[in-house]
């Protein structure tokens, strides 16, 4: 087939484009309900032929209609409506500066979250999402965690929920945690969905490799220093390198230092990426094209020693 044509007939059903971002949350009840709504006008402004139509109750409709709308996909301003403009809450006011640590967040009372969560679907069908995901039904403290995220950082609910799924298999399950990631993020720009995806890919690609690499260099259990994991992101995640060439580069600077060192492994990595050797053989043969033939001068150890130097130095000051 080289290609595909739509037989549209006597009607059309239209959608935005954004639904196809959504699709994968959605419940087969949810596509069939806004695809029969996409396909007539009359049946959108009728909730109960709506219903009928696509064979659902009114309750299982509005829980539909409810995904839609928290996922930005549809509006409603009809009295009856599942949620009305006039019924929903105002949002928290958000300063031009967003706050710098998370304590200076909004705080919610009991009433306050009872309220959001009747008024607005949306909230309560993402805090039963999380909930789902962390195991555990939220406390009041817990649920206000969730609404600093929507209201205060203004983050969708697919963000929010693909956050939580990514701590929740990390095994960081505390909502003090996903809080304090959400904000640490926001400070780096990462405030949609798509950033949100490119930076938890780097981040599992790290810490798949991150235990092999504390064993080489003697790291072990202690904490990294911020110039250790500043070190490992860029080998792993600006470089693309494995831990073959992690490996490779721990034993040139054994054989050069006498001793493990991320500093001195750095400046290696670095030349290596710089002259554009993405793997093990490259580098190898990238060495042996540098060998002097009639031992009068050997590139290699000009630019090893050109290394040691920079490292002596930083080492001093």
């Amino acid at each position: 087939m080289e290609k595909i044509e739509f037989l549209y007939g006597k009607e059309i059903a239209v959608l935005p484009a954004a639904a196809i971002n959504k699709i994968d949350r959605a419940s087969k009840r949810d596509i069939k309900i806004l695809l029969t709504a996409a396909s007539s006008e009359g049946l959108r402004n009728d909730k109960e032929k709506l219903a009928a139509a696509c064979g659902v109750t009114l309750s299982e409709l509005e829980t539909s209609l409810s995904f839609w709308l928290g996922a930005g996909i549809i509006a409603s301003d009809d009295e009856n409506s599942v949620i009305t403009e006039n019924e929903l809450p105002q949002k928290v006011n958000i300063p031009d500066k967003k706050p710098e640590t998370t304590d200076e967040a909004p705080r919610y009372t009991t009433d306050e979250l009872n309220k959001l969560m009747e008024s607005r679907k949306e909230i309560s069908l993402l805090i039963d999402e999380c909930q789902r995901l962390i195991g555990k039904i939220f406390n009041p403290h817990e649920i206000s965690v969730i609404v600093t995220l929507i209201d205060y950082l203004d983050l969708d609910s697919e963000y929010i929920i693909t956050l939580v799924d990514y701590c929740s298999r990390s095994g960081k399950k505390t909502l003090p945690y996903i809080k304090k990631l959400a904000f640490a993020f926001y400070d780096e720009g990462i405030t949609e969905l798509s950033s949100l995806n490119t930076k938890i890919k780097q981040l599992e690609k790290v810490n798949s490799i991150e235990g092999e690499i504390r064993k080489l260099f003697g790291m072990n259990d202690r904490a990294l220093t911020t110039k250790e994991k500043k070190f490992i992101n860029a080998w792993v995640c600006d470089f693309g390198y494995g831990i073959d060439v992690i490996k490779k580069a721990y034993e040139e600077t054994v054989n050069a230092t006498g001793k493990p060192s991320a500093s001195y492994a750095n400046a290696i990595l670095e030349r290596w990426n710089k002259e554009g050797l993405r793997n093990v053989q490259a580098i190898d043969e990238s060495k042996a094209e540098k060998l002097p033939t009639d031992g009068s001068f050997n590139t290699n150890d000009f630019l090893d020693a050109a290394i040691r130097r920079t490292f002596d130095k930083k080492e001093d000051a």
